[in-house]
């Protein structure tokens, strides 16, 4: 662009490739940059969704020792069951055994409810915490590309600027030496 100007006032500049040069670096720096908060962005978030997915697989083998527990407990139960059953068909006594039966169902609902509900508080606690991380850093990232695309138009008009500062310099330098050398 600046180089079409040039050709159409038929002045050619030396500072030219030295300012397309920085500026050309500079430019490449900034995109370097973005790619890498792009980056990061992403490993975020991949660090987020891998860490709740661990948590998750942790979760479940508790689940599934609890599960086991209850199980062993099951079956401790029905061995003491047999045993008063055994004991109570001589004196023919069922009721005894359903409550004995009752008892044990809720003693194993009471100790298995506050480990139930801890877990799902904390699997809805990780969903919400994945929610909210990912619309924060969405939002940043949204921020990012309009910051980036008016500091974009900012520098065309800061590279245009300095362009016309530095041609100016030059065209005084030549001024300079040409009267010099009259």
């Amino acid at each position: 662009m600046t180089q079409k100007k040039n050709e159409l006032n038929g002045k050619e500049y030396v500072s030219t490739s030295i300012i397309n040069t920085l500026w050309n670096q500079y430019e490449d720096a900034v995109a370097r940059s973005s790619k890498i908060s792009e980056n990061q962005y992403k490993a975020c978030i991949k660090t987020i969704e891998e860490s709740t997915k661990f948590t998750a697989e942790w979760r479940n083998t508790l689940k599934s020792f609890y599960g086991i527990t209850e199980k062993a407990n099951i079956m401790q139960m029905n061995f003491h069951k047999q045993k008063i059953t055994e004991e109570n068909e001589k004196e023919h006594n069922h009721s005894l055994q359903n409550q004995i039966h009752d008892i044990a169902n809720r003693w194993i609902n009471i100790i298995l409810t506050p480990i139930k509900s801890s877990f799902d508080n904390m699997e809805l606690f990780e969903k919400r915490f994945v929610e909210n991380s990912k619309i924060y850093l969405e939002n940043l990232n949204q921020r990012r590309k309009e910051r980036s695309a008016a500091l974009d138009e900012f520098h065309l008009q800061l590279r245009e600027k300095h362009e016309k500062f530095v041609f100016r310099i030059e065209d005084s330098i030549k001024v300079l030496a040409g009267s010099r050398d009259m």
